[in-house]
């Protein structure tokens, strides 16, 4: 019910989650706070280490999904959900991994 004390808001507004609002620039001053800090001690990062041949494990939704992902290369089925893709290219991996995701997503929908 749309009263004085509960005016309608604008499509995508909602009370609290306004830019404008209090817990809108405690959110944002945090972010800024967070990102610049990441900043200032990225000279500090380390590499991450990945011991190759290095394997991704996707579990998928459902068996038909799993059965697609096989159709790609170095995807390797392990039980009704579960698919493995080893690679010792860290990039290449990540890219099958991406489009076997990605394509199986879109072949179920």
């Amino acid at each position: 019910m749309r009263t004085p004390a509960n005016p309608p808001q604008p499509c995508g507004r909602s009370p609290g989650r306004s830019p404008g609002t209090r817990r809108g620039a405690q959110a944002r001053a945090v972010i800024q706070d967070a990102a610049h800090e990441a900043v200032q001690n990225l000279p500090y990062a380390a590499v991450p280490t990945i011991v190759l041949p290095a394997t991704l494990t996707v579990r998928f939704r459902n068996a038909d999904l799993a059965e697609m992902a096989t159709w790609f290369n170095g995807a390797v089925r392990d039980g009704e959900l579960t698919v493995h893709l080893t690679d010792t290219d860290p990039i290449r991996l990540y890219r099958g991994f991406v489009a076997v995701v990605m394509l199986t997503r879109s072949i179920a929908e």
